[in-house]
């Protein structure tokens, strides 16, 4: 047995209890505002070393005393001695994973395992839910594992949604990515094509001009033709007697100058015939350069009539030929356009399907990822060495009953004993720990005295608080 003594603590005067070297539950029974709660509050102080203890009113000093250690508390605290039993330390309460008072199902499970992981001393930072680098935003000062659990795990989700997404929006690429269907083996360069298409419109081209000259000839030919048919084929013959004509009038003019000297005498008489001379003369002069001008163009016409000079005929067969190599260019060209642009598709869906297939891996790696936080947080709960685990965001544990059991379905007492196996696990065999009033007010009679055997076959005190008539008093179970 070991003695703890409290004097002038909040309304506690003096009063003093024995903690049992066997372990087992110590209660503090008394009227409500005695001051059970002031003393569980001063011995987690004594065990702890946190918190502070209030003075009673009037008083200039008190004391908490036991278990090797004590603390005097005046203006100041002071603590001193060496500590002979273990206990929680900081603010840590074993009913939170009890009772959380959640009504939510989740919410009271999410506060159990903080809890939890709090009484198993488990700390966690952001790097717990982080793998392979991957980025995701979380809070570098967090600590609490419940919180960063399920931020990563939203983090994770919404990345793979977002990659999801790009799947989504790669595949309506590809959709509209449709390869042309085309038969075609033959040259798919776009420059030598073009160029086979202007020499094919050039020589179709050629031949239609040709063919126009050919046409315009025939239509002269025929002008010619007809000009000649009216002209005559006479026109040798007169002009051959025209020019006689000419010539003998010129040697009759040519006699009448020379006559002139020697008839000057006669020039009355011959004035006549020089007069009516001159006048043939100028007659024949006139038809002559006529049948000059008619013989000039009696020649170009035997010569536009000539067929040696004729524009060859261009056929109907040649013109085919040549309208037919134009168009087999065009469909050459529009079928390599076709090849090209189905061989430029082929490569942009294979782009895209890469892509969105390393998209589609993300995401089953995020969706991963995001189902290993919760894995993260049960290898945390299963530090605590209860056997408890996580599973669809609910604090789960194995029992006879089943290997699969919600926490919170177990009876007050079965919660109890798993809380204080996390204590225990926590500070160890010969540790004191305080439970509050409340909490254990809400234990039945018959888990009241399993737990009190539990906590003395692991050799831990339990203190806690009851409602009662009178004074304090402490019973132990």
């Amino acid at each position: 047995m070991s003695k703890v003594v409290l004097e002038n603590v909040g309304p506690v005067k003096h009063f003093e209890f024995e903690v049992p070297a066997t372990g087992g539950v110590v209660v503090l029974r008394g009227r409500n505002g005695a001051g059970k709660s002031h003393i569980l509050d001063a011995v987690q102080s004594l065990v702890s070393g946190d918190g502070s203890v209030p003075l009673r009113d009037g008083q200039s000093k008190g004391l908490v005393q036991g278990l090797g250690a004590t603390i005097k508390f005046a203006k100041r605290t002071t603590r001193s001695g060496e500590l002979e039993v273990e206990s929680l330390v900081g603010d840590v309460d074993p009913a939170a994973l009890v009772d959380p008072g959640v009504a939510d199902p989740e919410r009271a499970d999410a506060a159990r395992i903080k809890a939890l992981l709090t009484l198993s001393g488990v700390q966690a930072s952001p790097q717990n839910f982080v793998w392979n680098q991957t980025k995701i935003s979380l809070p570098e000062a967090e600590t609490d594992p419940v919180k960063l659990a399920g931020l990563a795990a939203r983090e994770y989700q919404r990345l793979a949604r977002e990659q999801e997404a790009a799947v989504a929006e790669l595949e309506t690429q590809l959709g509209r990515l449709a390869v042309v269907p085309v038969e075609y083996s033959g040259e798919t360069d776009a420059n030598v094509l073009e160029e086979r298409l202007i020499e094919a419109r050039s020589n179709c081209e050629a031949l239609k001009r040709r063919q126009a000259d050919h046409r315009q000839q025939q239509q002269t030919i025929e002008a010619a033709r007809a000009k000649l048919a009216e002209v005559g084929d006479d026109i040798e013959e007169r002009l051959a007697k025209a020019r006689m004509e000419y010539d003998e009038a010129s040697r009759q003019q040519d006699a009448a100058y020379r006559l002139v000297e020697d008839v000057k005498a006669r020039l009355a008489e011959v004035t006549r015939d020089l007069d009516d001379a001159g006048k043939a003369v100028l007659a024949a002069g006139s038809k002559f350069d006529q049948l000059c001008t008619e013989a000039e163009r009696h020649a170009e016409l035997r010569a536009a009539v000539n067929p040696e000079a004729w524009i060859p005929e261009v056929t109907e067969a040649e013109l085919a030929k040549a309208d037919q190599a134009v168009a087999q260019a065009r469909d050459q060209m529009a079928k390599a356009a076709l090849v090209r642009q189905n061989a430029e598709t082929a490569e942009e869906r294979e782009s895209i399907q890469g892509e969105a297939e390393r998209a589609r891996t993300a995401a089953g790696l995020l969706r991963t990822y995001a189902g290993r936080c919760e894995q993260a947080l049960s290898d945390m709960v299963a530090k605590s060495g209860t056997g408890l685990f996580v599973d669809g965001g609910r604090l789960r544990i194995a029992t006879d009953r089943g290997a699969d059991e919600l926490f919170a379905e177990l009876s007050h007492g079965e919660r109890w004993k798993t809380a204080i196996d996390v204590c225990v696990s926590s500070v160890g065999n010969k540790a004191l720990i305080v439970i509050p009033q409340e909490a254990w007010e809400g234990i039945d009679p018959i888990n009241r005295t399993r737990l009190a055997d539990f906590a003395r076959e692991r050799a831990v005190t339990i203190l806690t608080a009851e409602c009662g008539d009178g004074e304090i008093e402490a019973t132990g179970l």
